[in-house]
């Protein structure tokens, strides 16, 4: 069945994109607009943009723009029909369906019955939990011993499987499901090319697993069986619509909670996510016995930059989730732990002390989990210095992980006293591990060919060093512009661009130029250069991938008292990246030696720093903003020729907006061009 034209156009009439978008980001006003990260690409600024009164959402870093059904389709990789069931369902839009040809019923994507099946087979087990004899004897009976109430079972649809080796195949057929369809939904086990077609799933009481959206991608089964052999928990494969590296158990019930809350519970199990939503804790969700993956880390970010980790206490534990923790806190978020006392969890301590005691446990042993971690750790070390030295070793690899320099700086302060190690040792050994990781970057085999050797660093003696260029006397006369690449021994491959990126990208390398030679000295009393550029520069995404990589080595390297010098940069980075930071700093170096040997005064560019380290700043602000203008004029362009006037007209009014902000960069500029 198709979807009527009347119910598509309910759905439009009905569609909120500020709600819609709020469903996978959290959203800040910001003007008369709603921003924040896009939740299409990798960015630390917010560009992402939804104008309510327009209803439309543009992203002015990766040009993604669209409506709701667009925004829909583009999150959950969905068709056009599937985006505008979901929204209906969103709204509570009854959908009236129309009658398809065979030849249109051949087109409905594969997917699409994928989540047909699943919905299926979630009503099925439900039915089979409340209104089946044996599936109400066994497993409702279980879920009420579990103290789970009639709300909470309705609330996840929760259900149970009967013990029949064909019983969902045999209903599903009778819908017109296909054994390839139900094989492909992880429904059945097909063998011997569709001799033997059996379920999946028998005797177990069924927790759906849903998507953002609300639908069922998979099952996570629970025997009752006294049988020792078989295993506790089944699973569904992984599907055309289910990944589990990419899903999280009750992140659908819990993301609205999570938002308000700003703060996700993470337990490990079905059963800890239901019984915290009984005690009043909602925002919480679980990996379901994997491992913590980037995605499912992504995937928490969407909602808060806060996660509490719920432990059993024991070091076992703690030691097998230090990687993952490790990657959330990489990921820039922070990071609590709450322990439970021996031999309890989540599941089973809530039920013991009741609700209110339960959120009370919660709010009173929340700790940073630094500390956490190096208390832990240290119940087993007793008087041992070796153990002690591996403790320390370990917690500081976590730390090596979080970005930001202030928080790794304090929690550093805090192990030295837990530890009892001075900070100096800490932080010397924490230089280590950094160096140690570059150098395993360094000289990691390259795939696709032999690896090259990286180019010598130059001398010290910086005026004597002579790179194998030279820059020609219109260089000379325009330091400030960018210099061709030097002839190192990896060659910066270069791509051809369009003039507005080309045209940034050369001013994302004058200002990466400007840090590499000027980063330490000062612009004024008490702020160096690289400390101007990061604050100017924290509204402002880096385009090129050598450029983004060579300042994130450079502040992380300031960021831990390292040398930031010419010679150590070209230490600490590799391939591509090393050729450049080769180029930008030979023209320094290269400049002096070359005036000096011909005795041409020019003007030194660091003689009025401050003054040209502003107008970089602005240049590249401004490239930016013709970069976003010439998109717009593209997009203006087409709706003009496919005569949609709405888009025209939303695009003409985001163009002013952004001309207006072109205009404010200006008049700053102007008046504070000689502040420094």
């Amino acid at each position: 069945m198709g979807i009527s034209q009347n119910t598509v156009q309910q759905v439009k009439d009905s569609m909120d994109i500020v709600d819609v978008v709020s469903d996978y980001v959290s959203l800040k006003k910001k003007g008369q607009n709603m921003w924040a990260p896009c939740p299409f690409h990798e960015e630390k600024t917010p560009s992402f943009s939804v104008a309510p009164t327009k209803g439309f959402y543009k992203c002015f870093s990766c040009g993604k723009t669209g409506d709701p059904i667009r925004f829909v389709m583009e999150m959950e990789g969905m068709e056009f029909p599937e985006a505008i069931r979901h929204l209906a369902q969103k709204y509570g839009i009854p959908i009236e369906e129309t009658k398809l040809t065979e030849e249109v019923k051949e087109a409905i994507s594969f997917r699409d019955r994928l989540h047909q099946v699943m919905h299926f087979a979630k009503e099925l087990y439900v039915q089979n939990l409340w209104e089946n004899k044996t599936g109400r004897a066994i497993g409702y009976s279980y879920l009420r011993e579990r103290g789970m109430t009639d709300e909470i079972i309705k609330n996840f649809e929760l259900g149970y499987s009967l013990e029949e080796w064909e019983g969902f195949r045999k209903s599903a057929e009778k819908m017109n499901y296909t054994v390839p369809e139900m094989e492909g939904a992880g429904m059945v086990i097909n063998k011997d090319d569709g001799k033997k077609v059996f379920d999946r799933f028998r005797a177990r009481v069924m927790f759906p697993v849903h998507n953002l959206s609300g639908k069922i991608i998979a099952f996570g089964a629970r025997t009752l069986s006294t049988n020792k052999k078989e295993a506790k928990y089944l699973n569904s494969p992984e599907t055309e619509i289910y990944h589990k590296s990419r899903v999280l158990y009750g992140i659908y019930q819990a993301k609205e909670r999570i938002r308000k809350e700003d703060n996700c519970y993470l337990v490990e199990g079905y059963t800890d996510v239901i019984s915290m939503h009984m005690s009043g804790v909602e925002n919480v969700v679980a990996s379901s016995g994997t491992s913590l993956t980037e995605d499912q880390i992504k995937l928490i970010k969407r909602f808060t930059n806060n996660i509490t980790v719920l432990f059993d206490g024991d070091s076992a534990g703690v030691k097998a989730s230090l990687r993952g923790i490790a990657m959330i806190l990489a990921g820039g978020l922070d990071v609590q732990a709450v322990a439970f006392p021996e031999g309890e969890d989540p599941d089973s301590y809530s039920r013991k002390i009741g609700p209110n005691a339960f959120r009370e446990y919660l709010s009173d042993k929340k700790t940073d989990f630094i500390t956490f971690i190096t208390n832990v750790m240290l119940k087993d070390v007793g008087n041992d210095p070796l153990k002690k030295t591996q403790v320390a070793r370990q917690i500081l690899e976590v730390l090596a992980k979080i970005p930001d320099a202030i928080k790794r700086d304090v929690y550093l302060k805090t192990c030295a006293k837990l530890l009892e190690i001075s900070e100096e040792a800490l932080k010397k050994e924490l230089q280590g591990i950094f160096e140690e990781e570059q150098k395993r970057s360094q000289y990691r085999p390259q795939t696709g060919g032999a690896s090259t050797p990286p180019p010598s660093a130059p001398p010290q003696n910086y005026p004597d060093y002579e790179p194998d260029w030279a820059p020609s006397p219109e260089e000379l006369m325009a330091i400030g512009e960018i210099p061709e690449p030097s002839k190192t021994n990896v060659p910066v491959q270069e791509t051809a661009y369009s003039a507005d990126v080309e045209l940034l990208l050369r001013h994302e390398r004058e200002a990466l130029r400007m840090l590499l030679c000027y980063g330490q000295l000062d612009v004024e009393e008490g702020k160096s250069v690289a400390v101007y550029l990061q604050e100017e520069l924290q509204g402002v995404d880096i385009l090129e991938e050598r450029h983004q990589g060579i300042f994130e080595v450079y502040y992380k390297r300031l960021g831990l008292d390292q040398d930031v010098s010419g010679t150590a940069m070209l230490g600490a980075t590799e391939g591509e990246e090393r050729a450049l930071v080769d180029t930008l700093i030979s023209v320094k170096y290269k400049l002096s030696g070359w005036m000096d040997r011909h005795q041409i005064n020019v003007p030194v560019e660091q003689d009025n720093l401050g003054h040209n380290l502003y107008k970089v700043i602005v240049n590249l602000k401004s490239a930016h903003f013709d970069r976003m203008e010439g998109q717009l004029q593209a997009q203006l362009e087409e709706s003009h020729i496919s005569g949609d006037e709405q888009l025209m007209m939303e695009t003409l009014a985001m163009i002013v907006e952004l001309q207006n902000m072109r205009k404010q960069l200006h008049q700053e500029a102007h008046q504070n061009r000689y502040k420094l």
